[in-house]
């Protein structure tokens, strides 16, 4: 069974998950992964889900996005070869500005870390906004290296980044 990624933003507000979840149930797809979150009133949505026929789907998707006043994108999904378990912990804080994000990303590249999960928050209620970084990645090299050089572009921008290791859960 083809396996779909699909992305609905739009305004918040209640209702939304249900009525998409509800079209993909109706029509056999099982929903099998989603991550939702909310940006400053703004709904963002992505799922991936298996199975249902494909010209329905995208028929009645596009329906419910229309109806709901959402805008849909849907894509085939890849199918995961190795799923990535995070083994590294990224926090930076510090005074909003722009490039944190991009400054901290660009140093996981160098290093060939993956990011797994990455969240942002900006705390306006404060004197200063203040910007929150965290994120969970994959590094597969000195996790020594890519603190130092963390904290090194951190202080570039004006944050202050921790590195945390995660352990396994292996047995």
């Amino acid at each position: 069974m083809t396996r779909r990624l699909l992305t609905f933003t739009g305004a918040d507000r209640p209702g939304l998950i249900a009525a998409i979840a509800r079209v993909l149930a109706n029509l056999g797809a099982d929903i099998e992964d989603v991550s939702m979150t909310r940006l400053s009133g703004n709904f963002a949505l992505m799922l991936l889900a298996r199975g249902g026929d494909p010209e329905k789907l995208e028929c009645e998707l596009r329906r419910i996005s229309e109806e709901l006043g959402l805008r849909c994108h849907i894509d085939e999904a890849v199918e995961e070869s190795n799923r990535q378990e995070p083994n590294m912990f990224v926090s930076a804080v510090g005074p909003n500005r722009v490039g944190i994000v991009a400054t901290i990303a660009e140093v996981l590249a160098r290093h060939g870390v993956n990011i797994v999960e990455m969240t942002t928050q900006l705390i306006e209620k404060t004197e200063v906004p203040i910007y929150l970084v965290r994120l969970e990645g994959r590094a597969d090299c000195d996790l020594i290296a890519v603190e130092q050089e963390l904290v090194a572009a951190g202080q570039s921008v004006g944050v202050e980044v921790r590195v945390e290791q995660i352990e396994s859960e292996e047995l």
